[in-house]
């Protein structure tokens, strides 16, 4: 699929698949890590706080990440996409090793704050990163490339997640602060990763470079660009009418979807606290294995499933897929409640979130011309994303002392249905809304 598409020029294809592999190594370190830092850190916030205080955290990891997100937008717009992803990368090497060094320090005479701390900041910057590494790939590849390329890339993060999962479950034996460092080890190799891509996506833009198909119309067409933007806005992408109208379409389905397995997330971390009533490491290695059942889920998706979506369906088809499965196991749980229903339904939302349904996310940017994909998907992700943390947090701190698991169910069904609407919206209008095309400014800078 990646080398024997319909490339006729051996150079390119050769070009094309340096750059999906250098990508493939980023995000196989980066979801490692990820995996090891989540084991790790819910497993240490869940040994000091209950489910009231996991709610009220969901707040501040969405509050921190549409903070960080939309003062990136502002911040790095012009800044190369490689440069932000590297210093991103680095932000998390060097914070995880100074709240491991704190947690070392302080736990002996009591700071039980520094593990709401550490959940926070590895929730927060395990979430920006992976965003923009994919918005390396959204900037370079054009759609007929991302058919062949992005089930390719996307396995990198299955096998990570198969990894990280392996090395939480090996380690068990381990202090759980110490799995920390592997999160410190692995950010150099990410770095050394996003490096060579840059160099090899050099290469690639001398063959085939991902332009606009419009050209400069020069300044009396811009002049009437003022005709298609929102005067009260400021935020130099989203002013255009057009980008606005595919930016909230984007959020809304982002926002729906991160506020559902947000709910999912809750529901199944409180039932495994309740079933290993404090054991740490206990729980730290019943979430290592979820994470490499979740990964063996994912990868067996991507091969199978995601392929034959790509190639015979439609980028809504893979996308209606992760809220029909999440239905069968929210149904599966209203009938009877137990630590392994709670498992499937948590196995549903991974196994499909990080295969199907990020392959066919990441086609719905690939169309966008490179000056704008990140911007856009810094605002639908990660600030209308986070959003809806932020929201389904604030719902689950108030309603925790009378909230039940029946409860939590329902609320999750609630929105699944609106997930399905937002799904039928953004579909209607996907096909107009790509128009920003032609009224995309272009005197904005071109990624990476």
């Amino acid at each position: 699929m990646v080398l024997n598409g319909d490339v006729a020029n051996s150079r390119q294809a050769k070009a094309e698949f340096r750059s999906a592999l250098a990508l493939w190594f980023c995000l196989c370190f980066l979801i490692s890590a990820v995996v090891v830092a989540r084991a790790a850190g819910a497993a240490l916030f869940l040994n000091h706080y209950g489910g009231r205080e996991l709610a009220l955290v969901y707040v501040f990891v969405g509050l921190a990440v549409v903070a960080i997100i939309y003062g990136l937008s502002w911040i790095t717009h012009g800044v190369q996409y490689d440069r932000v992803a590297i210093a991103t990368v680095g932000t998390l090497g060097l914070g995880t090793a100074i709240l491991r060094l704190l947690i070392s320090d302080s736990v002996p005479s009591g700071a039980p704050w520094l593990f709401g701390a550490l959940y926070i900041f590895l929730e927060t910057f395990a979430l920006v990163t992976t965003m923009q590494v994919w918005t390396l790939a959204n900037s370079l590849f054009t759609a007929s490339q991302a058919k062949r390329l992005y089930v390719f890339i996307a396995t990198g993060g299955i096998v990570g997640s198969l990894l990280g999962g392996l090395t939480t479950r090996t380690l068990q034996f381990m202090p759980t602060a110490d799995l920390l460092w592997i999160v410190v080890g692995l950010c150099p190799l990410m770095i050394v990763a996003i490096f060579v891509f840059k160099r090899q996506a050099r290469d690639l833009r001398q063959l085939d470079m991902k332009t606009s198909p419009v050209p400069d119309r020069g300044r009396s067409a811009r002049t009437n660009d003022a005709e298609h933007t929102v005067r009260w806005i400021r935020h130099p992408v989203l002013r255009q009418r057009a980008i606005l109208r595919l930016a909230s379409r984007l959020s809304l389905l982002a926002f729906l979807a991160a506020c559902t397995t947000n709910l999912i997330d809750f529901y199944f971390k409180t039932y495994a606290d309740e079933h290993f009533h404090g054991d740490t490491a206990g729980l730290a290695g019943f979430f290592g294995n979820f994470y490499l059942m979740a990964g063996c889920l994912s990868l067996g998706m991507q091969l199978l499933v995601t392929p034959v979506i790509v190639r015979y369906s439609s980028v809504f088809v893979g996308l209606a897929l992760t809220p029909l499965v999440l239905t069968a196991g929210t149904a599966l749980n209203l009938v009877g409640a137990t630590l392994l229903r709670a498992t499937i339904l948590k196995l549903f939302d991974s196994g499909f979130a990080h295969s199907i349904h990020r392959s066919c996310t990441e086609m719905l940017y690939t169309p966008l011309p490179p000056n704008l994909t990140g911007e856009i998907k810094l605002i639908s992700e990660g600030v209308a994303g986070r959003a809806g943390l932020v929201m389904s947090g604030l719902v689950l701190y108030l309603l925790a002392p009378t909230l039940t698991p029946g409860t939590t169910l329902w609320f999750v069904s609630a929105m699944i249905g609106c997930w399905f609407v937002a799904l039928i919206v953004l579909k209607r209008t996907y096909r107009t809304s790509v128009t920003i095309r032609e009224t995309a400014p272009t005197t904005a800078k071109l990624a990476a």
